[in-house]
């Protein structure tokens, strides 16, 4: 083999391993964010979403898979906690924080709204679970990001809710909004970074 590759010829590689599943299912995460205004960066992650969806929903449909999404957040330290910065960034009296999106802390949208965005599609999630039907998830995602964009000003609770009612006519609102304001703050992985976002 490496006679071939030092003779610049293509090589096939084919790895095979087991790893263990109880369950039969495999187990799998994503780490995202809802800015829609991060450039390629952003512009990737949304591409990724939408590319796996149909694919994500039928292997967890099928049950050979169990999805989990993940958002990163920051804190902002108490000693800055009540400056602007903090206060547009951030939630929880600064400890759930992103950066804002379009770096003016003054205009457009602000850190707060990613932060509450990532958390109402943690709260989409875990419903979802709750009512066996996870892979509402990647509706919710992939129409979110189409529909309720930054750059034309509907990136809203209320463009968020209709995106809902869309994927779900019978969900129910009540316990979504318990989600939002209690259960799953706790679930934001938070990076504790000295200086805050």
């Amino acid at each position: 083999m490496k006679h071939n590759i030092h003779q610049g010829h293509d090589v096939l590689v084919t790895l095979a391993w087991g790893l263990p599943h109880p369950d039969e299912r495999v187990e799998w995460e994503l780490w995202t964010n809802s800015n829609d205004q991060c450039g390629v960066k952003c512009d990737q992650q949304a591409q990724f979403i939408k590319d796996m969806a149909f694919t994500a929903k039928s292997l967890e449909q099928d049950g050979y898979t169990m999805f989990q999404p993940h958002y990163i957040t920051w804190y902002c330290p108490p000693e800055y906690v009540e400056l602007p910065e903090c206060k547009g960034q951030c939630i929880n009296n600064g400890r759930y924080c992103c950066p804002d999106p379009d770096e003016d802390i003054t205009a457009g949208y602000s850190g707060s709204d990613v932060v509450l965005e990532n958390l109402r599609q943690l709260c989409v999630w875990q419903q979802a679970t709750d009512i066996q039907t996870p892979w509402l998830w990647w509706d919710y995602a992939v129409n979110f990001q189409d529909r309720c964009k930054m750059s034309t000003g509907n990136y809203t609770k209320e463009c968020a809710y209709d995106v809902i009612r869309g994927i779900d006519s019978t969900w129910d609102f009540t316990t979504f909004e318990h989600c939002i304001g209690n259960d799953m703050l706790s679930m934001i992985n938070t990076f504790d970074m000295p200086g805050g976002s």
